[in-house]
């Protein structure tokens, strides 16, 4: 029996399957934990009761301190636009400027 509050959607992934999460942390888990933790402080700050793209672009937005549209939830080859090194280097300068 499935509770009445999942989908039955077959063609629906989780956030943690999508590759731009796992690119989001540069693949370091730690920090995809810490970005879907802080997505789903969003999604209580925003007391909806689904979990969608949106609240995973306000958290990266928050953790990097960067413009809304330099994030893998928004830009369609995150791959080559992103480069994950870069990242965790942004992410230091963010936390000891903190």
């Amino acid at each position: 029996m499935v509770p009445k509050n999942l989908t039955t959607d077959t063609n629906w992934q989780p956030p943690l399957r999508r590759p731009m999460l796992a690119h989001s942390g540069a693949y370091r888990w730690g920090l995809v934990i810490e970005l879907f933790i802080a997505a789903l402080v969003e999604v209580t700050r925003a007391s909806v009761g689904e979990m969608n793209i949106g609240h995973f672009q306000a958290a990266y937005r928050f953790q990097y301190e960067i413009d809304p549209s330099f994030s893998p939830f928004v830009v369609d080859d995150f791959r080559d636009c992103i480069n994950p090194a870069k990242l965790l280097e942004l992410r230091a300068k963010v936390e000891h400027s903190s």
